[in-house]
This record gives C-alpha cells, structure tokens and sequence, in this order.
C-alpha cells in the first residue's frame, strides 16, 4: 500500500523565518518517516494568495493536498500539524479529509502541539531547555496567537502546568486571547523580575512577532512591558527553530503511526 505524509501548517509570507522554522519541521518529519512520500500544505488561503502574487510560488491548500495524494495513489496517510492548537486551522484538515474519506484506506492525524496532560509535561522539558540561561530573578513571556475557539483555555492550562513544575518565572499571554499581555504585569510584579524576556510562543516569528510583539506601536507586548517598567529583551525566534519543539511533532506523527 503506498504511504504518504502530509504535513500541514498555516503559513508565512515571511521567507526568511519561515525556511527556520516551517522547512525545518518538514525536513525533521521526512526524516522521521523515510518510508513515506512526502507532502505539505498550508491553511491559509490568504497567505498562499499572497507568496504566489508576490513571489510566483505555488503552494497546495490542502484541499489540494488531498487530491493530490489521492492522484498520486496514496491509500496511507499520516497527517502531522505543525499548529500549535487544534483548534480553527486544525479543523480544517479533518473535514477535509472527512469529505474525502473514501479516497484513502487508512488516514491518521497527529496531534498539535499542545494536546493533553501529556504535552504539558514535554513542553515543560522543551521550555527548560529553550530558557535554561534565563536567571531566577528574570522572567520569560510567551505570546501565543490565542484564539476564540474553545481550546483557547488551553494556554491558561500550560501555565499552570509549568508552576506545577517549578518554573515560577515562566507566563503565557495572547495577543488574540484572553490572557492579553496586561494580565502579565500583575504576575510579574509579584516575582520581582529584574529583566523580562519576550518570546514568541508562535510557531513562526512573522507577522504577529514583528507587529504585535516586537515593534515600537504603542500597543505592542513590548511597549506595555516597558511604559510598567520592566527593562525588556526580546527573543525574536519562532517555536519552529528550537529543536527541541520539532522532537514533539515528531513524537505526536509516531504516536498516530504504531
């Protein structure tokens, strides 16, 4: 029976960042799984609109991708998200496949990458790791997209799970979410931090990190740590580049594949 792996993420329009981190994940998942024939897609009708208007590149939504391992004889597929959420984006893929399923003999999806107990307790790990230079007198700031999908309560969660693991100096806001990033001033205050690092908890740092995170708007993450006083360092990497987030995606893809 011939064997795919489908890989999807949202998208990025930002070149750089996006072969960092997006073409990273594929390129640890295809090695993860030699015997399958690789594919990727993206959700995001308006980011893929916009590569092929500005750069001339064609990339498959994937109701595309869909077809094309139908096409190409696919009747195995393991499907592995690099979202962080199953959330809105996640949805897509299984209806997808749900209007197709008579296309395929065995369809698999993986888990994004905060999904169950279980991954609160890797992303502990990875967190450790990621910000092991970070001092106890300073503190880290993950922003993540957040959501109005239920899942959403999802970050609240994970922060609690890293109290539950020692790491008091580590917070989760949003720039979509409820947990915007005011709700950290309190918490920070209370654990004195001498120097705030701010980090994307975004799978690529693109649009939102360089806008809503990282620049000089008022409004930005940045700019509200600092009119509270908080001297600010900014980490400008997505989840995408650090090794460590890439072992999980993997490590979901092989739990759906046994």
């Amino acid at each position: 029976m011939e064997k795919g792996l489908l890989v999807v993420s949202f998208g990025t329009s930002y070149v750089e960042t996006g072969k960092l981190t997006l073409d990273k994940i594929e390129a640890d998942l295809a090695d993860a799984f030699p015997d399958r024939k690789f594919y990727k897609a993206w959700t995001s009708k308006m980011i893929l609109k916009k590569i092929r208007e500005r750069d001339g590149i064609e990339l498959d939504h994937i109701q595309q991708a869909v077809e094309r391992l139908h096409a190409d004889g696919i009747k195995d597929v393991l499907v592995q998200p690099t979202h962080i959420l199953n959330g809105f984006e996640d949805n897509k893929i299984r209806e997808e496949f749900c209007r197709h399923s008579d296309f395929f003999e065995k369809v698999r999806i993986g888990d994004a990458l905060l999904h169950g107990e279980k991954s609160f307790a890797d992303m502990q790990t990875a967190v450790k790791e990621i910000f092991s230079y970070v001092k106890p007198s300073e503190a880290v700031i993950l922003v993540g997209h957040g959501t109005k999908h239920r899942v959403d309560r999802v970050y609240k969660k994970l922060e609690k799970s890293f109290r539950d693991g020692g790491l008091e100096n580590i917070f989760i806001t949003t720039i979509e979410g409820e947990e915007g990033i005011e709700t950290a001033i309190p918490k920070l205050e209370v654990v004195r931090a001498e120097r705030v690092w701010l980090a994307p908890f975004l799978i690529v740092a693109g649009d939102h990190a360089n806008n809503d995170i990282f620049s000089d708007n008022e409004d930005s993450c940045k700019s509200v740590l600092k009119r509270a006083g908080f001297q600010v360092s900014c980490i400008k990497k997505g989840l995408g580049e650090y090794e460590e987030i890439r072992k999980i995606f993997i490590k979901h893809a092989k739990e759906k594949s046994l």
